[in-house]
């Protein structure tokens, strides 16, 4: 992208954290949510930027018009622990969230018997070798430059992940009694 923009093409890039919100129709991170509401007893040692979406949108849209091309702008939001941002997804349904981390034994035992599972199913599920290991890194970042240059500003996190749970429970991601599907 930075080629084309040293050619002449007006190009403002946004680089979003990790968001949820409603309309995660695939759904992309919000597949973490559902998994940390079905089940939430282990969380990654981790850490990461949570946004919402729309936050996300408004400032992209922001960078149309405020922002400089060639200039990368980071739309990250609250820098939690895994553990702590699981523990207030699983609030969502009533639950305490995860006891026990993702350590080094877990991890070893784990992520090879998730890739076979994969193998033999053709079905990548919720854990991989390579989820596992970027659960253990610290992804969290800051907004500096886009708050400045572009106005952006992020909602509060229960705000964002209750808004995502509901949109997930009203376009049946959910089933009964909260029970993801």
């Amino acid at each position: 992208m930075l080629e084309e923009v040293n050619r002449g093409l007006w190009a403002a890039i946004v680089n979003p954290a990790t968001m949820f919100g409603p309309w995660d129709w695939k759904p992309s991170s919000g597949k973490m949510l559902l998994e940390v509401t079905r089940q939430s007893l282990f969380a990654p040692v981790g850490s990461a930027s949570f946004c919402d979406a729309r936050d996300v949108a408004t400032a992209a849209i922001a960078a149309l018009d405020r922002g400089q091309s060639g200039r990368r702008y980071i739309l990250a939001g609250h820098n939690l622990p895994y553990r702590e941002a699981w523990r207030q997804i699983a609030g969502l349904v009533g639950k305490a969230g995860p006891r026990l981390p993702m350590g080094p034994i877990f991890r070893a035992i784990a992520a090879p018997l998730c890739d076979v599972k994969t193998l033999l199913t053709g079905v990548e599920g919720a854990a991989n070798s390579a989820a596992l290991a970027m659960g253990r890194q610290s992804h969290c970042f800051t907004s500096t430059r886009a708050e400045r240059e572009l106005g952006y500003r992020f909602r509060p996190l229960d705000e964002t992940l209750r808004d995502a749970w509901q949109w997930f429970v009203e376009h049946g991601y959910v089933g009964q009694k909260g029970r993801t599907q």
